[in-house]
């Protein structure tokens, strides 16, 4: 109830400052149609909509904002090797009918609208798979439409709110999470410091399930440049839990049972003598929601059991012996970055570790190597796709978590508009008393076309 009543009261400032901000003075005749006799509904609905396609031909400049179209065109190739206790999963013959080497083609389209104290920004995505038999072409995504406004413009802090989609990565940092969908409201605050730094504050609520009034609520905060030294502190806090101080009511509810916690620093810096940045970080991660493997994962026989299913309960209670009372619950990454690509012959790479327990992070909110998982079995619920409520056990619980491995990246800049990036990823799993042995390596190329 709180959670809804901080996001009434948000939008309701913020589309009042906005109101209030917006100082284009409309067409005398517009206002005019708009205020007639308002005795006649049917008239004064067709009066507004003429005002609206009236508006539509009104320029930005006329607006006194600045639009701004970008986009680009993408070409990906894969080379994905993942083994499951052994089994290929991937290409012709394998376990699933996941390709070994996937091409796709994209295109994304991008608008940026300001004004002095306001702003807009949208992002549409094209996203398909290529060849004449495997080949798709109806993958939209609108993965951006917000808009936002300054509520407060002090001598040395800003005070900012923002309403709409976007990714949870735009907002907050990490390598290993934060892959979702941010639906919501957000408050940005930013001060600085002439001797500390630059402090800044990002707090949010988020929509997860309208059908189940259910919402989330993560914040940010840090320190950057601090002591003009180059060094940062960003320290963030995500909230997936919906029963707080309860036992989950439905296995569903597993797959939100996190409360995530991140402390990440780093260091960056341009050496005298070689004009390239140069960035560490390292980042810690912990979920506090996290129950024990004892009591989620209990093994229990059928009321008749069969030698099969005999055999297969004292698979599982060796397991559980192993784990029992334990929660694997924490994640930790570290790496270094060189080099930035803004133009052409400009060249970067970056490499990190990531190591991620089990119950560390949600099986939809990884973002870091994963584990390929192209039977894409989750950890609590055995079809991710439809979140078909039927529990997994330890010998099935998989997810896209319990990974320990490498990524290497580098981007090099052909021309202003075209850049080739190259990735590899390895990763094997961390602990086998959890779930099935995977291992997964991946090369990926990708062209890109900005304009």
């Amino acid at each position: 109830m709180m959670v809804r009543l901080l996001g009434f009261i948000f939008f309701s400032s913020l589309v009042c400052t906005l109101y209030a901000q917006d100082e284009v003075a409309q067409d005398d005749n517009a206002q005019e149609i708009l205020f007639e006799d308002t005795s006649d509904q049917d008239r004064d609905m067709d009066a507004l909509r003429k005002w609206i396609r009236e508006k539509r031909l009104i320029t930005t400049k006329e607006t006194g904002g600045d639009l701004s179209i970008s986009g680009d065109v993408r070409f990906n190739f894969a080379d994905i090797s993942e083994k499951r206790d052994g089994i290929r999963q991937r290409g012709h013959h394998a376990a699933t009918s996941s390709p070994a080497r996937p091409y796709q083609v994209a295109f994304n389209l991008l608008l940026d609208f300001r004004t002095e104290r306001t702003w807009a920004a949208a992002k549409i995505g094209y996203k398909n798979e290529m060849g004449v038999q495997s080949g798709t072409s109806n993958k939209i995504k609108l993965s951006k439409a917000f808009f936002g406004g300054r509520l407060i413009n002090g001598d040395s802090f800003t005070l900012d709110g923002e309403l709409g989609r976007r990714s949870l990565g735009n907002v907050f940092d990490s390598r290993v999470q934060f892959a979702s969908t941010y639906d919501g409201a957000l408050v940005r605050f930013s001060k600085a410091f002439e001797s500390l730094g630059d402090y800044y504050t990002n707090l949010g609520v988020f929509l997860i399930n309208n059908r189940r009034d259910y919402y989330g609520v993560a914040t940010e905060m840090g320190f950057l440049n601090i002591g003009n030294t180059g060094a940062l502190l960003k320290a963030s806090y995500i909230d997936w839990k919906k029963y707080h101080g309860k036992k989950r009511k439905t296995p569903d509810d597993l797959r939100f049972n996190f409360r995530v916690s991140q402390l990440l620093l780093g260091y960056q810096f341009k050496p005298e003598s070689w004009p390239k940045l140069i960035k560490f970080y390292a980042a810690g991660l912990f979920n506090d929601a996290a129950e024990k493997m004892s009591g989620i994962f209990t093994p229990m026989l059928p009321p008749v059991p069969t030698p099969e299913d005999i055999s297969e309960f004292d698979k599982l209670t060796e397991k559980l012996s192993k784990v029992k009372n334990k929660r694997y619950n924490w994640a930790w990454y570290a790496g270094f970055s060189i080099g930035q690509a803004r133009k052409k012959g400009d060249w970067a790479i970056d490499t990190n570790y990531q190591w991620v327990q089990a119950q560390a992070i949600p099986d939809f909110d990884v973002s870091g190597i994963s584990r390929g998982n192209a039977q894409n079995i989750g950890m609590y619920i055995l079809d991710e796709n439809h979140g078909a409520p039927i529990l997994t056990n330890l010998c099935t619980a998989t997810g896209n978590a319990n990974y320990h491995g490498w990524i290497f990246s580098a981007l090099y800049a052909f021309t202003n508009n075209i850049t080739l990036t190259q990735q590899v990823e390895i990763s094997n799993t961390l602990n086998k008393c959890v779930g099935p042995n995977l291992s997964y390596k991946q090369f990926k190329m990708e062209l890109l076309f900005t304009f």
